[in-house]
């Protein structure tokens, strides 16, 4: 059964602000506390490389294609872990307008396969936070560029 991270943060900035940093993968390693580093471009369809870091010191890089662009909002890839089945992560990214000048940020993963049950107790308790600890990042980055 998959598990799902779903984690949220409202950011005082407008969407086109969030969008321009969370796509700008160039620059993750400048801010992205859980993404460190991203190769490839941003596009419907497009390959990308990644290297995450979760828990905190265990470093991995891992290929993904991205589902999802959207301009200004929403953004999905998914990467499998070794070959399809085994264990998946579908990754998202979501800006959700307000009525006023600020967005919602939505930020999750729908993780599945033959290896989550053996890995679940550490995505369940390290997941959240680290997931949480990225949206702040982006939140201080996007606000910060006014």
């Amino acid at each position: 059964m998959p598990y799902e991270i779903k984690t949220d943060i409202e950011i005082s900035a407008p969407r086109s602000r969030v969008w321009q940093v969370l796509t700008d993968f160039y620059r993750y390693p400048e801010w992205n506390p859980f993404v460190l580093e991203v190769k490839g471009e941003v596009y419907q369809g497009a390959p990308i490389r990644y290297r995450f870091e979760m828990p905190r010191g265990v470093r991995i890089w891992t290929a993904a294609v991205v589902l999802s662009f959207k301009q200004e909002s929403e953004l999905r890839f998914s990467a499998d872990l070794i070959t399809p089945g085994f264990f998946r992560g579908d990754h998202y990214f979501i800006i959700e307008p307000t009525d006023r000048d600020f967005c919602i940020f939505h930020h999750g993963e729908i993780i599945s396969g033959l290896l989550f049950p053996a890995v679940q107790l550490i995505l369940r308790k390290h997941g959240p936070p680290i997931f949480q600890a990225l949206n702040e990042a982006l939140k201080q980055r996007a606000e910060q560029l006014r």
